[in-house]
């Protein structure tokens, strides 16, 4: 939407207007690196994360990663922030 991040991992800096597709056991660390910066992410379905088995070990969407990130804002003292649920 604005500004450039980047994953602290990799090398490539995303930008207003960039998409990235995540693929399945990707590490990755948001890291900012221009004031301002905001950023959009959308996610279909759901996520298996699986074991080295190909057990599933849980299931996480979007709805569950929402409420994952409400409640580590809390934790941490933090407002709620303002983020756009459809």
């Amino acid at each position: 939407m604005s500004g450039a991040w980047k994953y602290k991992e990799y090398d490539y800096v995303n930008r207003a207007g960039s998409f990235l597709f995540e693929p399945a056991g990707s590490v990755h660390t948001l890291t900012c690196i221009e004031d301002n910066t905001q950023v959009w992410f959308q996610m279909y379905g759901c996520n298996l994360n699986l074991d080295a088995d190909g057990n599933i070990e849980s299931v996480t969407d979007g709805a569950g990663t929402l409420a994952a990130y409400y409640a580590l804002c809390e934790a941490q003292g933090l407002p709620r922030p303002n983020v756009v649920v459809r």
